[in-house]
């Protein structure tokens, strides 16, 4: 967490104070009526205009936004789960215009079927760069055998490709700070 943000370990102590949430060994959770109430706060920075908003996690609005390649630097996270949509082409620039994103999790909740399945999202030209802010990127099913010839690895946290065609990371080192 501190490699995300500044001072976390306080800042989640002061949570846990105000009964904001729980933690439990390795797992922070928070009640859902908190959960949804944050949704809420997110959905109503651009109620019709998913690409303006801060965070995504609706499969619609996010393959709306991919689809179109519309993102935007406000945007500094996405969860999606791919199998809650159909197939989509994505561009090879289309985590270009989201420089400010931090955290992108593409994952399956139908997971005992990974292994049979195709990935949902085809990379036809591959994928240009990831963004310099990513800190953690988990992919399932990524198509590529490796990862974009542009990517600056200073910021990141995590990788997580499971079940995915990766070979190899990237040419030559990289210098991992975080």
């Amino acid at each position: 967490m501190d490699a995300c943000y500044v001072s976390a370990h306080s800042g989640i102590d002061s949570l846990i104070d105000k009964s904001l949430i729980c933690v439990s060994g390795n797992m922070i959770t928070m009640h859902d009526l908190l959960q949804q109430m944050g949704q809420a706060i997110v959905r109503n920075e651009s109620p019709s205009e998913p690409e303006r908003r801060s965070r995504l996690w609706i499969a619609d609005d996010i393959y709306d936004v991919l689809r179109e390649n519309n993102g935007t630097k406000i945007l500094k996270g996405i969860l999606l789960d791919i199998s809650r949509i159909s197939e989509l082409e994505l561009k090879p620039d289309v985590l270009v215009k989201m420089p400010n994103l931090k955290f992108l999790k593409f994952y399956r909740s139908d997971r005992y079927n990974c292994f049979q399945k195709k990935s949902k999202i085809c990379l036809p030209q591959g994928l240009s760069s990831l963004p310099n802010e990513l800190r953690y990127h988990c992919w399932e099913g990524y198509p590529l055998r490796t990862l974009p010839p542009r990517i600056d690895p200073r910021n990141l946290v995590e990788l997580d490709f499971s079940y995915s065609n990766v070979e190899f990371l990237w040419e030559g080192k990289q210098v991992f700070f975080k």
